[in-house]
């Protein structure tokens, strides 16, 4: 490991001086290129005329505490984001509601002819927007709260498809639901779970209008993993869309990043946020021309009866 060259000056100079160096905060260089962050002592060594003939170093690798301040920050800073998020949603929902609910009475009092309801009408799609906007920025800075039990995902994702089938049906699509027997139960949300996989539904839905296509949600389960101890159930979300390119893979979870105008770009990052909550994972593959598959991986509720 190598020391910048100020640092090992100073540790000679303290050393000619007869005195002790002792740094909490000194940045190593390894043979690899990597940084590392250590606690570094140096204690000069006497020969026997009293005279200093070197010093005795001793290195504490100090990289855990660093990134466990790193990490305390980054929630302290996160947060106050949600604080100042909800007072500034607050104050803007309020007069937000009081133009919409305005422009609500102002569209019934207007006839059906009339040039001003079509104006009226793309305001009051703005005003809904900005409304999905502030609803999805508090979702994403607030800490996500969860109601975790023994949940059937097979019994949650049949509901959710019902509920979805006859608008996607409309659009020529069609979605069906698979599940390998004795599938556990997971350990999850159930409203949470279904507000991660509507919204993959909804992509889905909208990455296929208006060809039509086809969404295959499957439920199974999964041995442990490398990535992932013990039991887990896997819910994969397959569509038969266009598929994406490299560069929207890569940053498909980024907040705010959207390929669709009318997208606020922060339902795959809340979805991320929910079911890393869960202490689950979720990865997407998707193949230009082929279709999107989004793989959702949760803790089972056998890990429970085994621990």
């Amino acid at each position: 490991m190598v020391a910048s060259p100020p640092v090992v000056g100073t540790i000679q100079k303290s050393l000619e001086q007869r005195e002790t160096y002792t740094s909490h905060n000194v940045t190593l260089i390894r043979r690899d290129g990597q940084e590392i962050h250590v606690l570094l002592r140096a204690v000069p060594i006497y020969d026997k005329n009293r005279q200093v003939a070197g010093g005795l170093i001793a290195i504490q690798d100090n990289s855990e505490h660093k990134a466990m301040e790193a990490k305390t920050y980054h929630l302290e800073q996160r947060a106050l984001l949600g604080d100042l998020s909800a007072i500034f949603a607050h104050e803007i929902r309020n007069p937000l509601n009081g133009i919409t609910t305005g422009l609500q009475y102002l569209q019934m009092q207007l006839k059906s002819a009339d040039p001003l309801q079509e104006p009226v009408e793309s305001i009051l799609e703005e005003a809904t927007r900005i409304n999905r906007l502030l609803q999805d920025i508090l979702l994403i800075v607030k800490p996500t709260e969860l109601k975790i039990e023994r949940a059937s995902m097979e019994d949650c994702m049949v509901a959710l498809a019902n509920r979805w089938r006859e608008r996607l049906q409309r659009r020529d699509i069609s979605i069906e639901v698979e599940s390998v027997s004795k599938t556990p139960l997971a350990l999850a949300d159930n409203v949470q779970i279904e507000q991660v996989v509507t919204n993959l539904i909804s992509n889905a839905m909208h990455a296929m209008e208006p060809d039509g296509g086809a969404i295959t949600i499957t439920v199974q389960p999964s041995k442990p993993q490398s990535e992932l101890r013990g039991d887990h159930v896997v819910i994969n979300i397959g569509d038969t869309g266009p598929g994406m390119t490299p560069e929207v893979l890569e940053r498909i979870f980024d907040p705010f990043f959207t390929t669709r105008q009318a997208g606020t770009g922060l339902g795959l990052a809340i979805s991320q946020r929910i079911v890393n909550a869960h202490r689950g994972t979720i990865k997407v593959q998707s193949w230009p021309t082929v279709g999107t598959v989004f793989t959702i991986v949760l803790p089972a509720a056998i890990q429970e009866e085994h621990a």
